[in-house]
């Protein structure tokens, strides 16, 4: 079994963005097979950076520094939905593009919002 990867074009967002913080991206490179960077590959140059900035937050330090629009239709569906739950959906539907390392299931959400609904006394 391989280890999921993620999109070589997100994975290069990220990397763009590491680099604009001082990180060395050709300290630890990525190859994508194909059109996907292995998990462990991308994992690896996250943590890289994390060291090598002394941040142990640098996920949120990064967030800045992604232009809106530069995850596709991730991104604009969640800054342009009306509703939390039009966002997870445009999120669902879009989502494995990304990444083949989560899945997400826009009828489990629905469902655990029913069963919530449901078990309220409002």
């Amino acid at each position: 079994m391989t280890d999921p990867g993620i999109s070589n074009e997100i994975v290069g967002v990220v990397r763009r963005g590491l680099e604009s913080l001082g990180f060395d991206s050709k300290t630890t490179p990525t190859v994508a097979k194909g059109m996907i960077v292995p998990g462990p590959a991308a994992d690896a140059m996250f943590d890289r950076a994390a060291a090598d900035l002394s941040d142990d937050a640098i996920g949120l330090t990064l967030v800045p520094r992604i232009p809106i629009g530069s995850l596709g239709p991730i991104d604009y569906g969640l800054i342009t939905s009306a509703t939390l739950r039009e966002a997870m959906r445009v999120v669902t539907q879009y989502y494995g593009v990304a990444t083949q390392r989560i899945r997400l299931d826009a009828d489990l959400i629905d469902k655990r919002q029913a069963a919530r609904r449901a078990g309220s006394q409002d």
